[in-house]
């Protein structure tokens, strides 16, 4: 069986469960709180994975190296354990149930390893259970506070996580896949990893400008056009050093018009499924009447 299929097959299963829970529970919470499991994943992986090197995947899909281990990552940390975890914290199970999830977890992980798609280097698996038995009581409590629908600052964190990882995947996919963009900060000799290093810095800033649009101030065109606009200026300065490459060049000329467009369509989406979690002005919102 080819490597890829492996993780196919994981892919495939944890869209199935998230189907099934969102079927189950009926909220686009649990979206929302899946793509935001998602960015706190990616923000471990940045530290674990891409700085400090701690394993590798081999899916074998790309000829670089760096490259295909992150495709696998994306599996481990955009699917399967951000639904399973969003699976476990929208409803509440038994200890029982929770300890079986880590458990899987374990045993997935070490069967990866088995086949040899998946390579600890100072990693270990016992170090993914401790991080899952922390994360399960963890994750249940945010989530109950989504519900509750008390304090701002769990929708504010929630929605910022949930926008990193959104352009982070479709960063990725911009650069190493289709190569439109690229960045070279110069941390790591291996291109690729420091490409994906650089734009996960950079996407924390983007992200953070959106969040706070699209939070405080969302219909208000002239913040989000000053909010592309700023954000434009950064990547001119940083094209100007060299730092951040387009292929071709003029394609730098069309992301004030996609970070619009994307702070509109995120501010919508937000908007409509999530009325609750929506403030323009803090004093106005229903949570403070």
């Amino acid at each position: 069986m080819q490597n890829w299929l492996w993780f196919l097959l994981l892919t495939i299963l944890s869209l199935s469960l998230f189907f099934y829970n969102y079927h189950k529970i009926k909220s686009p919470r649990v979206l929302l709180f899946w793509l935001f499991i998602s960015g706190l994943s990616y923000l471990l992986e940045l530290i674990i994975f891409v700085v400090f090197d701690s394993y590798s995947y081999h899916p074998h899909v790309f000829a670089d190296s760096f490259n295909d281990s992150v495709l696998g990552a994306i599996t481990s940390q955009a699917f399967s354990v951000p639904i399973a975890l969003t699976f476990i914290s929208s409803s509440d199970f038994k200890l029982r149930w929770k300890a079986v999830f880590v458990a899987a977890f374990f045993l997935i992980e070490q069967f990866f390893l088995y086949l040899g798609v998946y390579q600890h280097f100072w990693w270990r698996t016992w170090y993914t259970a401790i991080i899952l038995t922390i994360a399960i009581p963890l994750g249940r409590m945010w989530y109950i506070s989504l519900e509750k629908a008390k304090s701002p600052r769990v929708y504010f964190i929630t929605l910022f996580f949930v926008i990193y990882a959104i352009l982070a995947s479709l960063v990725w996919v911009l650069s190493s896949i289709l190569n439109l963009l690229t960045m070279h900060p110069g941390w790591f000799e291996e291109a690729s990893r420091d490409n994906v290093l650089g734009f996960s810095i950079y996407l924390w800033i983007a992200a953070a400008f959106y969040t706070c649009v699209i939070f405080y101030q969302y219909g208000n065109i002239v913040l989000i056009v000053a909010a592309a606009l700023f954000l434009f200026f950064m990547e001119q300065a940083m094209a100007s050093t060299g730092l951040l490459i387009f292929h071709p060049h003029w394609l730098i000329y069309l992301t004030p018009f996609v970070h619009v467009i994307n702070m509109r369509l995120m501010g919508d989406i937000y908007k409509k499924h999530f009325p609750s979690f929506a403030f323009w002005h803090f004093k106005n919102s229903s949570i403070y009447k």
